[in-house]
């Protein structure tokens, strides 16, 4: 894929230490490398990029904003810090200021895929659909046979509602590398949202059969499971998924809800359970384990788990939604009030909330 060419000066040797660290997953190592070559040498552009790429890939936006600022302060006319600092405030949900960025980043380098890929997630956000696809297909056009920008062309489409166009996306990037289980995994589920379930299990199957130590296809293939109302299956994948991944939260969480769904609240306890002790920082696992208790009729730990959830993800309307309910069956009418205007403010479907008995409240 053509990539931006960076700005570079000075000695690059603690930067590409820094840059095999991250791809390491060894996010601290490499933060720490790149803070001594920003000590030694403060002008060093890269090191401030590679800097706010870590802090970006560990989730400090604050900090990953600050160092492509500094960064850019020093190269004004760079089009790779403009991508990097137009990514960090789509993250943070300032779509316009990413827009911004992005467009900057084009009209320096026209010819790069990944600003455009850039745009179209600029646009997705601020709910331009026919510009996010626009940009897309330049993307395409710019590198037609680089399989990612078709993932992630397709990852985009799905997001904003056109599930035939990401098809088509995941289509290309099989032709290019039909030993991808990631895109048949991706393209099954897709075909679910359309309804097409046979479509669909032979994408997954051919997923699992790829890669079978792998928990993500049989996580794929629960919720397609799942959705064609075969429940029993579906337990059966994420358990296997746990089996093949112990330490890992995801599929935990998967069979929680599955479970819960059932109306087995004692298992689905025991899952979110586990889900919380290995991923503290995890909403929806403490979303999901105050649903089993409310599911139990004991309001006091869903209330508290709901509070933890809302720690983590102030914002999110359905968190509140959810102790609020959790509040009225406890019986505090003016607690279940407060969540359901905090719910509404921060844009809770109003189908949801007819839900819960309004003439009680």
């Amino acid at each position: 894929m053509t990539e931006f060419v960076s700005a570079s000066n000075g000695s690059q040797s603690g930067v590409e230490r820094g840059m095999a660290y991250l791809a390491d997953d060894e996010i601290d190592l490499a933060i720490a490398e790149f803070d001594r070559v920003i000590n030694d040498d403060p002008k060093n552009v890269r090191a401030w990029e590679c800097r706010g790429s870590a802090h970006l890939v560990a989730g400090d936006l604050g900090r990953a904003l600050a160092d492509y600022n500094r960064a850019l302060a020093l190269a004004p006319d760079n089009p790779s810090l403009h991508h990097g600092r137009g990514t960090v405030y789509i993250a943070r949900g300032e779509s316009e200021l990413g827009l911004d960025d992005m467009n900057r980043a084009i009209a320096l380098a026209p010819q790069v895929a990944v600003a455009y890929m850039g745009r179209a997630l600029a646009y997705a956000q601020l709910e331009e659909p026919e510009s996010a696809l626009n940009d897309l297909d330049r993307a395409a056009q710019l590198e037609p046979r680089d399989v990612n920008i078709h993932i992630n062309r397709a990852t985009i489409a799905s997001e904003i509602g056109y599930v035939e166009y990401a098809i088509a996306a995941y289509d290309a990037a099989i032709i290019h590398e039909p030993d991808r289980f990631e895109a048949y995994m991706s393209r099954g589920a897709a075909y679910a949202e359309t309804g097409d379930f046979r479509r669909a299990m032979a994408d997954l199957n051919r997923a699992v059969k790829m890669a079978p130590d792998d928990p993500h296809p049989y996580l794929t293939r629960a919720s397609v499971h799942m959705a064609a109302g075969k429940e029993r299956q579906a337990v059966s994948d994420c358990s296997r998924a746990v089996r093949l991944a112990p330490d890992y939260g995801l599929p935990y969480l998967s069979r929680g809800q599955i479970l819960l769904m059932q109306g087995n609240a004692d298992a689905a306890l025991a899952d979110y359970d586990k889900a919380v002790s290995l991923e503290p920082d995890n909403p929806a696992a403490y979303a999901g384990r105050g649903s089993a208790y409310l599911e139990l009729q004991d309001a006091d730990h869903a209330i508290a788990d709901f509070d933890s959830a809302i720690r983590i993800s102030p914002q999110d309307p359905i968190l509140h939604f959810q102790r609020a309910a959790a509040h009225l069956e406890r019986g505090d009418k003016r607690r279940a009030r407060r969540d359901l205007r905090q719910a509404q403010k921060y844009g809770l479907d109003a189908e949801m909330l007819a839900t819960l008995p309004f003439d009680y409240i």
